[in-house]
């Protein structure tokens, strides 16, 4: 099979045209996948983490009282820094990065039109032969993240 670079970017168009909600959910992904802070920001922002600390009567300022004293690198710690943009930030770029992947592998493997019994079934099979590239980035990415957390 040829490809024929001159009719590639009709072709794309036409691809569009006839599946405007998976192009949607393409580019989204892609997107998020390589931009995270569109989603962790207002994310974070939604909780009441903001630059200059939790924001009174949010739900983060809710939970503060309840967990008491915040340990360095909690999960508390680190939603705050992420906004605050400190080390925090990798690591949930890191998560919205694993949701993204496990939401593309998710549509890659689960047609609509069938339910996912086969890939429950099969161990995840399929998810390998199915999986989208952002998919594919996503979990290289998440596995140095991870690396990197165990080896501090």
């Amino acid at each position: 099979m040829e490809l024929d670079l001159k009719h590639v970017a009709s072709d794309i168009e036409m691809w569009v045209e006839h599946h405007p909600w998976k192009a949607a959910f393409y580019a989204a992904s892609a997107i998020g996948f390589f931009a995270p802070e569109i989603l962790s920001t207002p994310a974070l922002e939604a909780l009441g983490f903001e630059l200059a600390g939790v924001r009174a009567g949010s739900l983060a300022s809710k939970i503060q009282p309840v967990i008491g004293p915040i340990a360095a690198r909690s999960v508390f710690a680190i939603w705050q820094s992420a906004r605050m943009g400190g080390y925090g930030i990798e690591y949930v770029n890191g998560g919205v990065r694993a949701l993204i992947a496990l939401t593309d592998a998710t549509v890659a493997a689960c047609n609509p039109l069938k339910d996912c019994k086969g890939l429950i079934s099969d161990g995840g099979q399929q998810l390998l032969g199915d999986s989208s590239a952002t998919t594919a980035l996503a979990v290289v990415c998440g596995c140095l993240v991870g690396l990197n957390i165990l080896l501090e």
